[in-house]
């Protein structure tokens, strides 16, 4: 089993105490729900007030594609697997070349700092 962050987990045992579907989780989810908050509800059930809201606010019924939590978890941990393979294939860059050196600048002669009043309007 792919291993799972604290929120995953809560997921899970939301999805049991509750009895829902993956695609219900999935909804929750998009919805950024929060998982404690649903043990709160008392009136619709969890998953039709999951899918009232989720139909709301996507204007669709259900998702188009469901992925459980596991799935979900697996395939993020084989993607972190092949980046990680593909850092190690790369070649390093080379160090850059350093700059060349700045060209002295010339300096200003010492004036005398004139301040010019600004033009009354009138």
């Amino acid at each position: 089993m792919a291993k799972l962050n604290k929120k995953e987990l809560e997921w899970l045992e939301v999805r049991q105490r509750f009895t829902l579907t993956h695609a219900q989780v999935q909804m929750a989810r998009e919805l950024e729900l929060i998982p404690r908050s649903l043990a709160k509800l008392t009136d619709p059930p969890v998953p039709v007030f999951i899918e009232r809201q989720y139909l709301e606010q996507f204007g669709r019924p259900a998702p188009r594609l469901v992925t459980s939590i596991e799935d979900r978890a697996k395939q993020e941990q084989k993607d972190n697997a092949l980046e990680k393979l593909e850092r190690k294939k790369l070649p390093k860059k080379a160090a850059a070349p350093e700059p060349p050196p700045a060209k002295p600048q010339k300096r200003k002669k010492n004036r005398p700092h004139v301040s010019i009043p600004p033009r009354g309007r009138g």
